[in-house]
């Protein structure tokens, strides 16, 4: 029926269930024009003096949606991130200085469950929009007791600002070096 893909579309049911691992892999197959990256356990090894010893390297898997598809549901998720649910858990992300140059979206859900708890999930990515950056796709879910604590909008958000701190350089500097004798 109608009210039940309204339901799903909003996360607001108690039917539906989604891993944050599902979820991550739905977030990078939309940043990822519809391509589904093939799933890695192990990013790398190194060895007790951290030495590199092996790198698993990101592929594609398989086609999830069309790239038109994958076009609609990014802008749409960037909605989210930019004036919707999760618009003040990305505070923080709008201020720094990735923010015009990564683009971010996501999906945000909830529900009580008798005997669970409060619970809130975010799915999203943030992904350069130029060059063969490297992007990020992830799926967060809190359980609250009695209170509500910190959202997982919140938590994805400082996770991804964490992620380009350390994979992203910063810009070089325009005004020339002060050389101090």
């Amino acid at each position: 029926s109608v009210m039940s893909i309204a339901e799903l579309a909003s996360g607001f049911n108690e039917k539906t269930r989604l891993t944050p691992v599902s979820g991550a892999l739905m977030a990078a197959a939309i940043a990822g024009d519809g391509t589904l990256p093939r799933p890695i356990l192990v990013d790398s090894i190194c060895s007790v003096d951290g030495r590199l010893i092996f790198r698993n390297a990101p592929s594609p898997w398989k086609r999830a949606v069309h790239w038109d598809t994958a076009m609609q549901l990014r802008q749409m998720m960037r909605s989210v991130v930019a004036y919707g649910t999760a618009r003040r858990s990305f505070r923080n992300f709008k201020q720094s200085r990735f923010s015009r140059d990564v683009e971010c979206g996501g999906k945000t859900g909830s529900v009580t469950k008798t005997g669970l708890g409060k619970t809130d999930w975010f799915i999203g990515f943030g992904k350069p929009v130029s060059g063969n950056k490297s992007a990020i796709a992830l799926g967060v879910v809190t359980i609250h007791d009695e209170y509500w604590t910190v959202h997982s909008s919140y938590i994805a958000s400082e996770m991804i600002l964490r992620y380009l701190r350390q994979t992203v350089p910063p810009p070089e500097s325009s005004s020339p070096a002060i050389v101090r004798r």
